[in-house]
Formats: structure tokens, C-alpha cells, sequence
């Protein structure tokens, strides 16, 4: 059985007030082209479809248009199921017209899937809360558990409520998969508030997890993002597997050549600037300027209008080393100081400047 895990489309989010619906549009294009190409039996769908912040008609029409695509008239099975940021009655609205094509949309834990027309040559021979059975053209028959988004609780609420959906499924098929939109747990820092206990998965072959963060650990696998939302150093991707009875056999993470990447460029003077933008000229751009060196506004304009994909400037302040932090306190005073200490100014001009703003 050869699956194709992907999440987070995030249709409609827009990035530093940037509207990215034509990069939507070809990262979708190149999904299904992907699919063309490795043919898997089943799509898998994490979760996060919308971006909950311009989900206009036409990202709709672009996701119903990849989606039958990838399901090709009943070649493959598409599932697809909600995630956090996605709404239960929008992803209905979609199901009358999925299930005539072979596509399995779980909008919510509540919704009971339906078998698909049995003339599909991959098709949901059996449905109920929490599960989906699918046979392939070659007979090859997989169970795959549905556990769309259920929040983030901590402990027992968390693990009661996926374990429920998982056990109201059967339990004697040889091929089974996992499909949930929590992410097991974070792979970065494992900051996440509500974690799952791998034992609910002992059974499965497969557990492909949703989130924006791709990652593997064992049989679990959280494909990320089709596009960069947080200057990831890692590319968006999708990841391709085959399974049998014997468990997992292969898989494989493929990169999203139409999905824009994004970096963040660091330099120590606002005049090694435009040589380093020059470099990534292709990417989204944050700029970080570790020097207490003043900048007239003029010059920082002129060079955002050079290059349209700078989603920012950050004057950190005189380092020897710097890493851009997550966050920028707007009230931080350090490149003032540095101004002040540059022209012999008295430190205690800081001090009144960072009383002030605080205040403030």
C-alpha cells in the first residue's frame, strides 16, 4: 500500500501582509503532479487545509480542483481530515460533493464517514466513527484511523478521547495507519501542552501527524507545512511511503520545488546589506543589523523597494554574535545605548529612554 502524508495548506494565511495565492496555486499544482508520478493508493491530509485568516472563494476552488486531481476519478483514495485551524461546517460543505470522487472528508470527531462507490479501483469498502477501510486495485486492504484535531488538553482528556476513536476501530486488519491533526508531540522543543502516548500506536504502521514542523521519529511522521510560514531551514515537503502486512518499508520526504523558502539574513553593518539580500533575492527575507550604527530611513526604504521579498528590518544593537530572537520587545533600548556610546553621549540618556517607553 504506497501513501502520499501531507498537512497545513493553510489556504488563504497571509505572510507579513502578503498575499500568496498564486504560490498557493502552483505548490497544489505540484502535489498532484507528484502523485501523477508515484501513484500512490491513498492521500493523506493532516489537517490545517485553511489559514482561518482570508479564506476566500477562491483558495476553495483550488483545493476542490487539487483534490479531485488527486484523486483521479477513483484511481486513489483521498482523506482528508480538520485540523485546528480549520472549520467543521466548511469542511462539510465539501463532503457531498468528495464523496462522489473518492475523497474522504473528516471534518470533525463526531462525523461518520461513508463508503465510496464500488466501482473506484481504490475505494472505502468500510466506515465508521474514527476509521476508513480502504482496498487498492491490488486487493491490498488498509485500515486507516481518522483523529482530527481534538485540542489541546494535557494528559488523560487528551489520551481518552484519541484512544476512543482509535479503539472504535477494527482491530484485526494486517496494513494500519494513523492519521491525526495533533501532533504527537513537538519535534523542535516539545513545548506542545497536550501529548499522546506512543503505546495507543504500538498496532499501527504508520502515524502521520500534522503541523506545521516536519519531522520523523520511528513510524511517526509529521510532513509539515507545503509552505514556509516561520523561516524554517527546512524545505517544505511531502512525504511518499509503501507499507505491507510486514509493517513500514520505505519512506521518503520529497522536497516542494514551487514553495518559496525563507531566511533570515543576519549582517554587522546596514552596508553589507544589499550584497547578502543578493544572495537569497528568490526567498522571503527577515534582515537582522547587529550594529548601533544609525540608518537613515530613507536608505532602509529604498532597500525593501530593492528587493519585494524583505518581510522586515530588526536593528538589534551593537554583538559580536547574534541570533535572532522569536520575539522583539519594540520597548528594547540597546540600540539607543549604542547610539549614545558611539558619540560620547552620557549612559544615563538610557536609562530615561527605557523609563519612559516602559512606562508607556
Amino acid at each position: 500500500m504506497k501513501i502520499l502524508h501531507t498537512s497545513d495548506f493553510n489556504l488563504g494565511k497571509r505572510f507579513f501582509n502578503r498575499d500568496r495565492f498564486p504560490e498557493t496555486k502552483a505548490v497544489l499544482s505540484e502535489l498532484v503532479n507528484i502523485a501523477n508520478e508515484r501513484k500512490p493508493d491513498v492521500v493523506l491530509i493532516a489537517g490545517n487545509v485553511f489559514g482561518g485568516a482570508d479564506d476566500a472563494p477562491r483558495f476553495r476552488e483550488v483545493l476542490c480542483d487539487a483534490l479531485s486531481k488527486l484523486a483521479a476519478g477513483g484511481k486513489r483514495a483521498v482523506v482528508l481530515i480538520g485540523g485546528k485551524n480549520d472549520s467543521a461546517a466548511e469542511l462539510k460543505a465539501l463532503v457531498h460533493l468528495a464523496d462522489k470522487q473518492g475523497i474522504t472528508v473528516v471534518s470533525d470527531v463526531n462525523f461518520v464517514p461513508i463508503k465510496s462507490n464500488p466501482l473506484f479501483l481504490t475505494k472505502v469498502t468500510a466506515a465508521g466513527r474514527g476509521y476508513v477501510e480502504i482496498v487498492n486495485e491490488s486487493g491490498e486492504t488498509a485500515l486507516i484511523s481518522v483523529v482530527p484535531y481534538i485540542g489541546a488538553e494535557s494528559g488523560e482528556d487528551l489520551n481518552d478521547k484519541a484512544g476512543g476513536l482509535l479503539n472504535g476501530a477494527p482491530q484485526e486488519a494486517k496494513i494500519k495507519i494513523a492519521l491525526l491533526a495533533n501532533g504527537l508531540f513537538d519535534f523542535s522543543d516539545e513545548k506542545r501542552e497536550g501529548k499522546l502516548q506512543k503505546s495507543l500506536f504500538d498496532s499501527y504502521s504508520y502515524v502521520a501527524l500534522g503541523g506545521a514542523e516536519n519531522g520523523k521519529d520511528g513510524k511517526f511522521f509529521a510532513s509539515g507545512g507545503i509552505m514556509d510560514y516561520d523561516f524554517s531551514e527546512t524545505p517544505p515537503s511531502v512525504i511518499f511511503a509503501e507499507l505491507d502486512a510486514e509493517g513500514l518499508k520505505y519512506a521518503e520526504s520529497l522536497p516542494l520545488a514551487s514553495a518559496k523558502r525563507s531566511k533570515n539574513v543576519i549582517v554587522s553593518d546596514f552596508d553589507l546589506a544589499k550584497e547578502e539580500l543578493k544572495k537569497y533575492k528568490d526567498r522571503y527575507t527577515r534582515l537582522f543589523v547587529s550594529s548601533g550604527k544609525p540608518v537613515q530611513r530613507a536608505s532602509s526604504a529604498a532597500l525593501q523597494e530593492e528587493f519585494p521579498l524583505l518581510a522586515g528590518i530588526v536593528f538589534s544593537g551593537a554583538a559580536a554574535v547574534y541570533s535572532p530572537p522569536g520575539f522583539i520587545d519594540p520597548r528594547d533600548g540597546k540600540v539607543f545605548a549604542a547610539y549614545l556610546e558611539k558619540i560620547g553621549a552620557e549612559s544615563g540618556l538610557a536609562e530615561i529612554f527605557g523609563t519612559i517607553t516602559e512606562e508607556r
